[in-house]
């Protein structure tokens, strides 16, 4: 990923780092930081969220994670546990 593109990438997404209510490793990092790193660290960045996101598709596919919050719940209401150092 270009450094303009992941600028773009992170304007996009800027809104969010106010919504969240935790610190997001994917929206920590500057344009100027992807800049600076090496395509090591890239790759290792870039890898972590990508084992991330194969978490979260697992989950997503396996009703067995998802849960009520409340008897009688609609099942498009249930919740999933997620350890917090896996948040994006």
């Amino acid at each position: 990923i270009s450094e303009s593109d992941f600028g773009h990438a992170q304007a996009d997404l800027g809104y969010l780092r106010n919504l969240l209510p935790y610190e997001s490793l994917a929206l920590q990092v500057s344009a100027g930081e992807w800049a600076a790193m090496s395509a090591t660290e890239r790759n290792k960045f870039v890898s972590s969220l990508e084992a991330r996101l194969q978490l979260f598709q697992k989950i997503d596919e396996n009703s067995t994670y998802w849960k009520a919050l409340r008897e009688g719940d609609d099942p498009q209401d249930y919740v999933a546990q997620l350890p917090l150092e896996q948040l994006p």
